[in-house]
C-alpha cells in the first residue's frame, strides 16, 4: 500500500502464545497503528483465524502455530487442513493473504493445502536459510542465504532487557544457529 501512495494497509497477528514483540515488530517497519493482534485460546484459534479472514478486513492476516521457539503450542495440525480451505475460500478473489507460521517438525498426517510453503532456518546470529519447499506450479527452490541487519536494538546493550537477553533484539531474533526448520505456508487468494 505505500509503495502505491496509499494509506498503510490493515494487518492482523493471530498470537495464542503471545510471542510477538511489539518493540521489534515497530522496528521492522510496521505501522502498529494498522496491526491488530489477538490472543484467543487455543481451542478458539482455528475459528478465530477463520472469521478474521472472512471479514476480508485485513491485507495480512497471520496465524502463529508455532508460538515460542521450542514450546509447542499443541495445535494439532491434522485439524488444520480443513481449516485452511476455509481460509482459501474465505480470502478468494481478494488481495488479501494468511499465513500460518508452523513447525517442520509438527506432527501431521498430510501436508497442508496450501499455495507457497517456505522454510525457514537461522545458520547464523545474522543469517538465514529460506528454500521455496512447494509453490502453486510445483517448483521447488535450492537453499537462498538472507542477510539480515541487525535493528538499532542490536547495537546497543540489553543485557539487563529480560525481553532481549539471550541474543533477543531488534531483527536478531533468539533461535540459535542451526535451530530447527519452521515453516511458513501462504495461502493466496
Amino acid at each position: 500500500a505505500r509503495f502505491q501512495g496509499r494509506p498503510s494497509a490493515w494487518c492482523a497477528f493471530v498470537d495464542p502464545t503471545v510471542s510477538l514483540h511489539a518493540p521489534a515488530v515497530a522496528a521492522m517497519g510496521v505501522d502498529l497503528e494498522r496491526l491488530l493482534v489477538v490472543r484467543p485460546p487455543l481451542e478458539a484459534l482455528s475459528r478465530v483465524a477463520v472469521r478474521l479472514a472472512e471479514s476480508r478486513v485485513f491485507a495480512v492476516l497471520v496465524v502463529d502455530l508455532l508460538g515460542v521457539p521450542g514450546r509447542a503450542t499443541s495445535a494439532p495440525l491434522d485439524r488444520w487442513i480443513r481449516v485452511v480451505r476455509r481460509l482459501a475460500l474465505s480470502i478468494a478473489s481478494t488481495d488479501g493473504c494468511v499465513l500460518l507460521l508452523t513447525a517442520r517438525e509438527a506432527p501431521r498426517s498430510l501436508p497442508l493445502p496450501v499455495a507457497l510453503r517456505l522454510e525457514l532456518q537461522r545458520v547464523g546470529r545474522y543469517r538465514l536459510r529460506l528454500q521455496v519447499a512447494k509453490d502453486r506450479q510445483g517448483r521447488l527452490s535450492g537453499p537462498h542465504r538472507v542477510e539480515l541487519t541487525p535493528g538499532p536494538r542490536a547495537a546497543s546493550s540489553t543485557a539487563g532487557d529480560p525481553r532481549t537477553s539471550g541474543g533477543r533484539s531488534g531483527r536478531a531474533s533468539a533461535a540459535p544457529e542451526g535451530a530447527p526448520h519452521r515453516h511458513v505456508d501462504a495461502i493466496a487468494g
